[in-house]
């Protein structure tokens, strides 16, 4: 990692390791959808950039020219609410269920926006979106106050 990012990746003396004690408090996620990854290290074909060069692989909604949900008014944006659902339980399992916070969360905002009040409280798009990603994360704290863990 730090031959790939060089100076922009932190360095702690002993003493700042020995404070931190390698340990976490919380973990706040912030998910706005879900995208395939593609490997940039050793595939042809990867768009350049700064982002995909650092982390040696690309961000894409579509397999086989079939979209990972559907589409929003923002490019790279897509409806996956399966997607936060795998990463809370990923992180509960990983992190041995360590409190984590939804920090952020949220349909885009297409270019145009709305145009009066109505529109604002009737935005079945931006709803159904919500109602399912909050249906997914639902699904995970019952799973896991049926297992007899705290979420």
């Amino acid at each position: 990692m730090r031959r790939l990012l060089g100076s922009r990746l932190p360095t702690f003396s002993p003493e700042e390791r020995r404070k931190l004690g390698y340990k976490l408090d919380f973990i706040g996620i912030n998910h706005y959808t879900t995208l395939y990854a593609m490997d940039c290290m050793f595939s042809s074909g990867c768009p350049l950039g700064q982002w995909t060069q650092n982390a040696l692989a690309a961000g894409t909604g579509e397999r086989d020219g079939v979209p990972i949900g559907p589409p929003t008014g923002r490019s790279m944006f897509y409806v996956v609410p399966d997607g936060i659902e795998k990463m809370v339980t990923y992180i509960m399992k990983r992190y041995n269920n360590l409190p984590m916070f939804i920090t952020e969360n949220g349909y885009p905002q297409v270019e145009e926006g709305h145009t009066n009040a109505q529109e604002w409280l009737h935005d079945q798009a931006r709803i159904q979106y919500l109602d399912g990603y909050l249906t997914k994360v639902a699904k995970v704290i019952r799973s896991v106050r049926s297992s007899n863990l705290t979420p």
